[in-house]
């Protein structure tokens, strides 16, 4: 669970972990194949599962804290 402007969201463990990884890398971008590796721990280059999270993590939090930086990876930026 996770607390967003005074509403509590439901996160999975894993969308959990990746938020909590972003958080605590404010302001750099973290390369897919650095979350890959940090927040799933394997190395298969070829999956799509960090986008696959960050979009249904962007679906539940209200609020736009999950910045692509295209053809690099993701970063957390605050509202």
């Amino acid at each position: 669970m996770l607390e967003v402007s005074g509403k509590v969201v439901a996160l999975t463990h894993r969308e959990l972990l990746l938020v909590g990884y972003l958080m605590r890398h404010p302001g750099e971008v973290c390369s897919r194949d650095e979350l890959l590796s940090s927040v799933w721990g394997c190395d298969d280059l070829s999956s799509n599962v960090v986008d696959v999270t960050v979009r249904r993590v962007r679906g539940k939090i209200p609020l736009p804290v999950i910045e692509t930086v295209r053809n690099i990876g993701y970063l957390f930026t605050t509202p």
